[in-house]
């Protein structure tokens, strides 16, 4: 079935909607594919994957979405735009391809590379090289991120904090890391070898 012009596939059963321009459904395969302007809504979980194409595989539960992909967790306040994701629906189970930019509560931003969100666990990890930056303008770079979301536990390997980043370089402090367990919520951290250099007139 070849459907075209505001088009919107509804699954009652697994609460699922599907909004497109240009929507292709093959029985036999049991696939949906859709094209421009790409809405999908996982009512279940409060999930919404907007992008410019998007394929789903019913009899799997998954769904593979590319070109200016951008997923919002309503439920969690995560909101993650990359260049490819899958969503395994059974596992709750989001992967991403390309660059990626996460949104945590609007208050940690996350820009990486191939980044898993695993949305039961509460978890955002990456083996890529990883920039996080704060509220108070805390900037840290990192080899690779382990992220427990709820708890706002960072861990991560070859890290490079930068206190004041919006500052000019002689009010900033610097951490080098060669790993480290960060507990962003109460401010407390635990690493291994460290150098630091502190801003000039860090004693007066």
């Amino acid at each position: 079935i070849i459907a075209m012009g505001n088009v919107v596939i509804i699954d009652k059963i697994k609460k699922i909607k599907i909004e497109a321009n240009k929507i292709f459904y093959s029985k036999y395969e049991n696939q949906i594919s859709a094209l421009n302007n790409v809405k999908f809504t996982d009512e279940n979980k409060n999930i919404t994957i907007t992008s410019e194409e998007i394929s789903y595989f019913k009899n799997e539960e998954k769904l593979f979405a590319k070109n200016e992909v951008k997923l919002n967790d309503l439920n969690n306040s995560i909101r993650i735009q990359t260049d490819e994701i899958t969503y395994l629906k059974n596992e709750s189970k989001f992967f991403t391809k390309g660059n990626t930019i996460a949104d945590v509560y609007s208050k940690y931003i996350f820009t990486s590379e191939n980044v898993f969100f695993l949305q039961n666990e509460m978890r955002l990890y990456s083996s890529k090289k990883t920039t996080m930056k704060d509220l108070k303008n805390t900037f840290y770079e990192l080899g690779s991120f382990d992220y427990k979301i709820q708890d706002e536990y960072l861990k991560g390997t070859e890290i490079l904090i930068v206190e004041n980043s919006n500052s000019p370089s002689d009010l900033r402090n610097k951490f080098y890391f060669e790993s480290g367990f960060f507990d962003l919520k109460n401010n407390n951290f635990k690493t291994g070898s460290a150098k630091i250099h502190l801003k000039k007139n860090i004693f007066d």
